[in-house]
């Protein structure tokens, strides 16, 4: 709210339904959505789990978890980068 990303919210529930039991607007750019942006970015860029847990500041593994959204590109390199187990070793 004071960076202007989302409007204050009355917490006290409204007969116009308006209040905490409001449900939330999708379309509105917030805070909590630019933490899971952040960090999804920073891992699929390749940053450690503790560097993007120190520029978001979640204090967790768990709770950085939830934040992580891979992309399949990400993934895919990732399996590109294991070894092929399923070829014949050479014998001496």
């Amino acid at each position: 709210m004071a960076a202007g990303l989302a409007d204050e919210r009355d917490h006290q529930k409204k007969e116009d339904g308006q209040g905490r039991e409001a449900k939330r607007e999708m379309n509105k750019l917030g805070f909590h959505a630019l933490r899971h942006t952040a960090t999804s970015l920073l891992k699929n860029a390749g940053a450690s789990d503790v560097i993007a847990r120190e520029i978001i500041g979640h204090d967790s593994k768990a709770v950085s978890r939830v934040y992580t959204h891979l992309d399949k590109s990400a993934l895919a390199d990732a399996m590109q980068k294991l070894p092929d187990i399923t070829a014949k070793k050479a014998r001496r």
